[in-house]
């Protein structure tokens, strides 16, 4: 069974639902459209959605039309660590609460795993990825440079996760 969230955020109505093998050209397009050369290959995006043991990814979908304009994939490092390995909205459809909305949805999937610390990396030049981040409450725990193919350094950023009782 499917659990989907909608939401009508900005006057876009989608829902959130976990991947399926069915949807990794979305994600392959998504990924080149945000990332271009920093993109994974199709051996890991295969991975981010059949891998489901480690791997936990959810797209968003347009309604009622139900194109994929968003996606994002944790990766469960430990019994209480995770990493958001990698988050992408359609440029078309950014700053429209699709990024917030992928973001709530990993950090409840991660308190529901009892996850006490959620990391990922972010390009130091994605200003308007870091500001999400730490509106969201991700703070900067350091620099990684060159880490992308591009040559572009990056911060790591992390929040600790509470559980709600």
């Amino acid at each position: 069974m499917v659990k989907q969230v909608i939401m009508n955020t900005n006057k876009i109505l989608f829902s959130i639902r976990k991947a399926k093998n069915g949807d990794f050209e979305a994600i392959k397009t998504l990924e080149h459209q945000c990332f271009t050369e920093d993109a994974y290959d199709d051996e890991v995006l295969q991975q981010l959605i059949k891998n489901t043991r480690v791997f936990h990814t959810w797209v968003t979908e347009l309604l009622p039309d139900k194109e994929i304009v968003g996606y994002v994939s944790i990766y469960l490092e430990t019994k209480s660590e995770g990493v958001i390995v990698s988050i992408c909205t359609n440029p078309k459809y950014q700053k429209k609460g699709i990024g917030t909305a992928l973001i709530e949805t990993t950090l409840n999937f991660a308190i529901k795993q009892h996850l006490q610390r959620l990391f990922l990396t972010v390009d130091v030049n994605n200003h308007d990825a870091i500001s999400l981040y730490k509106k969201m409450g991700f703070q900067m725990q350091g620099i990684i440079t060159n880490y992308y193919a591009s040559g572009n350094s990056a911060y790591v950023m992390m929040k600790k996760l509470t559980r709600k009782e």
